[in-house]
């Protein structure tokens, strides 16, 4: 994952976007997951043309949030972020 975005906002309703990218497999939709303060997210989309996943939050309080984002091969490798932001 070489980068998420935003890193900082005002947006009550933010899109929540990645790059991930396997150069050694083609990654689907269902590799790649999102979780907002903890629980996980069914509801992200993934452009394998672009390596592009976007997560739309809905509605946030003003206070921090935290996303994890979490890409599995079909080897079983995994990668991880996780991104705060106000």
């Amino acid at each position: 994952m070489t980068q998420i975005s935003p890193s900082r906002t005002r947006e009550r309703t933010p899109r929540v976007a990645a790059t991930v990218r396997d150069d050694r497999a083609e990654l689907t939709q269902n590799d790649i997951t999102f979780a907002h303060e903890g629980r996980d997210q069914n509801t992200s989309a993934y452009d394998a043309g672009t390596y592009r996943s976007t997560f739309d939050s809905g509605r946030l309080s003003l206070a921090r949030h935290t996303v994890k984002i979490t890409a599995t091969d079909a080897a079983g490798n995994t990668a991880m972020q996780t991104r705060s932001s106000r």
